[in-house]
């Protein structure tokens, strides 16, 4: 992936794939009305068969779940995190 970057600001290509060195997760949103669900389950499929398995989380917030589902969030990361010290 040459012309992968970080961020739009920073033009410089990645030289390393975190996705296959670091264990992921990720949390679909059900109720996101910028990346719908398909959309979301979509892009993980395909990093997925790339680097390997996330751990997924299904929440029914919207696009801002760090607002709106706070505590849910805070448990997904916990619970993420405790598996990665198992």
């Amino acid at each position: 992936m040459p012309k992968l970057t970080a961020a739009p600001l920073v033009t410089t290509a990645l030289t390393n794939d975190a996705y296959a060195d670091l264990p992921c997760a990720y949390l679909v949103l059900g109720h996101d009305r910028i990346l719908p669900k398909v959309y979301q389950e979509g892009m993980v499929d395909a990093q997925s068969e790339k680097t390997g398995t996330f751990k997924m989380y299904h929440c029914r917030a919207g696009h801002a779940a760090h607002l709106s589902w706070t505590k849910g969030m805070v448990e997904a990361v916990m619970d993420f995190g405790e598996g990665l010290a198992a």
